[in-house]
C-alpha cells in the first residue's frame, strides 16, 4: 500500500505497510545503551513516533543508533538514530547527510540517501534524528560512558574543539 506523505517542501510516496512489516521484525541490538534508546525515545519524544509511524516506521526500532556520553553529571546519552524508509522522494532535494530536514517537535530530522546497511530492498531513503535522553537502565552509567577528571562530556569536548578551528 502506497501512501503520499508531505511535509514542508518534502513529498515522497511509501511503500506504507512494507515499512511496517520491516519495522515490526528488524534485528536490534542488546546492548544497554541501545535498549535504553528502545526505552525511552516514545517517552520522551512521543511527536517523533508520531511523525515516524507515519512513515510505517517504528522509532522505537531503527536499523542503526549511535551514541556518546551527552553529560556526566546529568547521565544523559546523545544519539542518533537512523531508519531506512522504502519509498521515494517525489519533490525535494536529498543526499547523504545533507541539509534536508524538517522540524518534528523542535528536533531537526534529516532526510537522506539511504548509505547505512539495512534489511530494506527496492528504492528507500532514510531519516536520521539526533536525540538526548536519560539514563534509566539499572546498570550504571559509569560502566557505558568516559568518567575522567573532567565532567565535560566528550561531545561537549569535541564540539568546543571544532568552534575554535
Amino acid at each position: 500500500m502506497y501512501k503520499i506523505i508531505k511535509c514542508d517542501n518534502f513529498k515522497f510516496e511509501v511503500d506504507y505497510k512494507k515499512n511496517l512489516n520491516y519495522y515490526s521484525s528488524n534485528k536490534l541490538c542488546d546492548c544497554i545503551p541501545d535498549e535504553n534508546f528502545y526505552n525511552l525515545i516514545g517517552i520522551i519524544y512521543p511527536k517523533l513516533v508520531e511523525f515516524l509511524a507515519g512513515f510505517g516506521v517504528n522509532a522505537a526500532r531503527p536499523d542503526e543508533v549511535s551514541w556518546v556520553e551527552q553529560d556526566t553529571d546529568e547521565q544523559t546519552v546523545f544519539y542518533e538514530a537512523m531508519y531506512s524508509v522504502n519509498g521515494v522522494v517525489k519533490k525535494g532535494e536529498i543526499s547523504v547527510y545533507g541539509k534536508a530536514k524538517v522540524s518534528v517537535d523542535g528536533l531537526d530530522v534529516y532526510f537522506n540517501k539511504c548509505d547505512f546497511p539495512n534489511g530494506q530492498n527496492g528504492k528507500c531513503f532514510g531519516i536520521s534524528v539526533f536525540v538526548v535522553l536519560p539514563w534509566n537502565q539499572n546498570e550504571p552509567y559509569e560502566d557505558y560512558f568516559y568518567q575522567g577528571k573532567s565532567k565535560q562530556s566528550l561531545f561537549k569536548r569535541f564540539f568546543k574543539n571544532e568552534g575554535s578551528r
